[in-house]
């Protein structure tokens, strides 16, 4: 698997509680993913755990008409236990002919998905709003895919 992680610092209180993304842009299907803070240690091991964990779940998941696929990771307290939950945006493009894209996002927990509506946390809609700014300047998918977006009110670590 060729993935890579980046560190990323919250430099606002209004930013994400994102604490790295993983960056996954020659599967099969291009992923990114936005590691939150909430119970990755205890869910995942690590923020590396976490990374390993959405890079083996996106490998599996099979191509059908998605161009992208991204996702928000993070861990949650299920009283004596703690789960593993991924919200997975599949995205593909409209069929308007316009450069825009569609998606029906899904949960899942401990790598199942789920049968009912998701909810979105606050948190996701910044995200998403920079992912589609990147997206529509990106050129190409493949440009979109490899090259990060400015997120507000976070900034990634250089190591």
């Amino acid at each position: 698997m060729d993935y890579e992680i980046k560190k990323v610092n919250r430099i606002s209180y209004s930013g994400p509680n994102v604490v790295a993304v993983v960056n996954f842009p020659l599967n099969h299907i291009p992923a990114r993913g936005y590691i939150f803070d909430a119970f990755i240690k205890e869910a995942y091991g690590s923020t590396e755990g976490a990374a390993k964990y959405f890079a083996e779940r996106i490998a599996v998941i099979p191509k059908t008409r998605e161009e992208f696929m991204l996702g928000f990771i993070f861990g949650n307290n299920q009283g004596m236990r703690f789960s593993r939950d991924m919200f997975f945006y599949p995205w593909e493009y409209s069929t308007d002919g316009n450069k825009s894209i569609r998606t029906i996002p899904y949960l899942t927990k401990d790598g199942v998905i789920q049968p009912w509506k998701i909810r979105e946390k606050e948190d996701f809609w910044p995200i998403l709003a920079d992912e589609i700014r990147h997206f529509r300047i990106s050129s190409t998918i493949e440009d979109f895919a490899k090259n990060l977006p400015h997120i507000a009110n976070l900034e990634y670590i250089t190591q």
